[in-house]
């Protein structure tokens, strides 16, 4: 019978919770551990500590991670302006052929992402009344059938 690999995996359970949290799904943190899937599934159905620690590191996840990218799908959305060090590497023209290497600050300019403002305005608004919407087809229907509505109405009023 093969021997088991639990207490190997045990001393890992600090780091699964932490694979976890960061966003790492199972089947990495099965390739991590050098275990084959069936025997994840083994070992998280036979030991309550693994479950809990799985848990844990969802709910880490959840609290840490989705707002850190929902925060950066708002600063994508924005534009924003972020400095880089560059490197330039000069030669000098003294006798020993020196190399200086200079660090130069550069901001890049990151223009607001349309896409990104698309899919918030999506899920801010998907709550209210009327959701945004985003096929240009049914908005141009919709003006026209407006502008249509406009007329009948004026040609009423008219009295024809």
């Amino acid at each position: 019978m093969a021997k088991s690999k639990w207490p190997t995996i045990q001393k890992y359970l600090p780091q699964i919770k932490t694979w976890i949290a960061k966003g790492n799904y199972e089947y990495q943190i099965v390739q991590k551990l050098k275990i084959t899937k069936p025997t994840w599934e083994k070992y998280k159905k036979d030991y309550k500590e693994l479950r809990d620690i799985i848990d844990s590191g969802k709910f880490l996840r959840e609290q840490e991670l989705i707002p850190e990218l929902q925060n950066a799908v708002v600063k994508r959305a924005l534009g924003y302006t972020e400095e880089e060090a560059e490197v330039k590497e000069t030669t000098t023209s003294d006798e020993d052929g020196n190399v200086t290497i200079q660090k130069v600050k550069v901001s890049k300019k990151y223009p607001p992402d349309a896409d990104a403002a698309m899919r918030l305005l999506k899920h801010f608004t998907k709550d209210k009344v009327k959701p945004f919407d985003d096929n240009p087809i049914e908005t141009d229907i919709k003006k026209r059938r407006l502008e249509m509505e406009e007329k009948a109405q004026k040609i009423k009023m008219d009295g024809f």
